[in-house]
């Protein structure tokens, strides 16, 4: 058989082979790219998330945690060992009486320079849907409580534990506890 006669297939003539490599380039490169994008994608998805998890941690350690925690523990001490507590009888109203200074020396105005604390220099913290607002009575009565500790008079009235901030607060923790837990389930 003459070797000229034998026609060599369309894909092998000319340009086409040129034409087929560029062609499986192009695909094996694009598809390359599109796995580059898609896992670039999903990395910062999962960075997102992280930072997300990390900060709502922040918001509950550094602000909703220790409000919480100290708000509970000054109400216990009001409840327990309060002046309302007091017993009739004298020498045990002086008893509970000068208890309830040691703890309100030792406990409750501690806790509450730590709280107004907490307000002024971590209220970055606060929750997206919470506002510094629900804390400014708070803030009043954490700072004239001392002071009306000190000196007392009729005026303490306007300064009394806000009601309401203590279900705020934990309503506020709740939620961001509730984030969280969503978040860390997220794979």
């Amino acid at each position: 058989m003459d070797p000229s006669a034998v026609t060599t297939p369309w894909y092998q003539q000319g340009n086409w082979p040129l034409f087929g490599a560029v062609i499986v380039l192009l695909i094996t490169n694009g598809i390359a790219l599109w796995k580059i994008i898609f896992q670039a994608r999903e990395s910062l998805a999962t960075q997102l998330r992280l930072k997300r998890i990390e900060f709502i941690s922040q918001q509950l350690a550094e602000f909703y945690n220790p409000i919480y925690s100290m708000m509970r523990s000054n109400g216990h001490i009001f409840r327990h060992f309060g002046p309302k507590t007091f017993p009739d009888d004298e020498i045990f109203r002086q008893t509970a009486g000068e208890n309830w200074k040691l703890l309100k020396e030792r406990v409750i105005l501690p806790n509450n320079k730590t709280m107004a604390g907490i307000l002024r220099e971590k209220s970055h913290l606060l929750s997206s849907n919470d506002d510094i607002s629900y804390y400014l009575d708070l803030n009043n009565h954490l700072s004239m409580y001392e002071i009306f500790s000190e000196n007392p008079t009729e005026l303490y009235k306007d300064f009394q534990f806000p009601e309401g901030i203590m279900e705020h607060v934990q309503t506020k923790r709740e939620e961001l506890v509730k984030s969280l837990n969503n978040l860390k389930e997220i794979k």
